[in-house]
């Protein structure tokens, strides 16, 4: 999956969606330098508007529909996929959640890290030796 200089006309709905928070788009959109429309007041018929192609080059947009309020960036929302058929929206689902697991994994792994440094730094760290040690 990648960023994609094609233009996304000609892609529509073909019953695909995936369930993703707007921050984890944006950011994969960033990271990968893809086009990307953000009008988040819900006055629109969509407030997220993403453009991608698949690693064989095939276009698709990934969009939320009807939502018809703000989104918080952190909520979880029903995302349309749009392409040309529905075997390529079911392609790019599968390339999205590879890639959208992989980043949660690895914030994840990186979360348990820092917990298990801090126990491993503190795990003989005991309060009341701490004070008599204090008071002494």
């Amino acid at each position: 999956m990648k960023a994609t200089k094609q233009l996304g006309n000609g892609t529509s709905f073909h019953g695909v969606t995936i369930r993703t928070r707007p921050i984890d788009l944006i950011s994969l959109a960033k990271k990968l330098g893809a086009d990307f429309q953000e009008c988040n007041t819900g006055e629109d018929k969509c407030n997220f508007d993403f453009e991608f192609e698949t690693s064989k080059g095939d276009v698709f947009t990934i969009y939320d529909w009807k939502e018809y309020r703000e989104l918080a960036e952190d909520e979880n929302v029903s995302f349309h996929i749009g392409a040309e058929n529905r075997i390529i929206s079911q392609t790019a689902k599968m390339e999205l959640l590879a890639i959208l697991n992989s980043a949660h994994a690895k914030h994840y792994r990186e979360i348990m890290e820092n917990t298990n440094g801090w126990r491993n730094r503190h795990q003989n760290f005991c309060p009341v030796e701490a004070l008599q040690n204090k008071n002494n």
